[in-house]
C-alpha cells in the first residue's frame, strides 16, 4: 500500500468508513437483481466494483479493515443466492484473501505488477480450490473444468480492474481533497 494514503484516524471514523464501505459492498452485490444484463457483463461490473472497494478499503483504512470486508464479502453472496452451494463461501473466501494480501505485498511495485500479480494469484487459487470443491461435490471433469475456467477468467479481468479502478478512484480523491480539479 501506498504510505501517504492510510492515515492515522480515530476507531470511529475507521468503523464509520468500513461501514459504509460494506453497505456499498452490499448495494454493489445488489445490483445482479435490478440490472437486466447478460450473467457475465453484470460479473464484470460487480466483480470490479466490489474489487475495487476491497483495495480503496485497504489503501484507505487498513489491512485489517481490508480482512474483515473480505471475510464478509462471500457470506453476502451466499445469502443473496449468487452461489449454487454454501460450499463455493471457502474457494471465494480465499480467493480474496490471496488478492488482498498479495496485493499489500505488491503495492509499492509498478503498476503492471500491482494489478497483474494479485489478480493472477487470485485466479490460481480460485482454480485448484473450486477444482477441489467441484469435485467433493461430484460434477463431471468436463463441467468442472468448463466452469473453472469461466470463473478463473472472470476472476483475472475483475481482479485487475478492479485495482486500476481503486487508483483512478484514489487519484481523484487525493485531487479533490487538496482542492484540485
Amino acid at each position: 500500500m501506498r504510505n501517504s494514503t492510510v492515515r492515522p484516524v480515530s476507531r470511529q471514523r475507521r468503523m464509520t468508513r468500513m461501514a459504509i464501505l460494506l453497505a456499498l459492498m452490499i448495494v454493489i452485490q445488489s445490483l445482479r437483481f435490478i440490472l437486466p444484463l447478460p450473467s457475465l457483463i453484470l460479473l464484470f461490473l460487480i466483480g470490479t466494483a466490489l474489487n475495487a472497494c476491497l483495495i480503496c478499503t485497504a489503501e484507505l483504512i487498513g489491512l485489517s479493515a481490508a480482512l474483515g470486508l473480505t471475510l464478509l464479502m462471500p457470506l453476502v453472496a451466499f445469502f443473496q443466492q449468487a452461489f449454487f452451494s454454501p460450499l463455493f463461501v471457502l474457494p471465494a473466501l480465499i480467493a480474496n484473501i490471496i488478492y488482498l494480501l498479495s496485493y499489500v505485498a505488491c503495492s509499492h511495485l509498478h503498476i503492471s505488477l500491482v494489478s497483474g500479480v494479485p489478480a493472477l494469484l487470485r485466479m490460481l487459487a480460485l482454480y485448484v480450490v473450486s477444482a477441489l470443491t467441484f469435485a467433493f461435490l461430484g460434477f463431471n471433469e468436463t463441467q468442472a473444468v468448463m466452469l473453472q475456467s469461466i470463473l478463473s477468467v472472470t476472476q483475472l479481468a475483475t481482479g485487475v480492474s478492479g485495482i486500476l479502478l481503486c487508483r483512478v478512484l484514489l487519484t481523484k480523491l487525493h485531487t479533490s481533497m487538496r482542492g484540485g480539479h
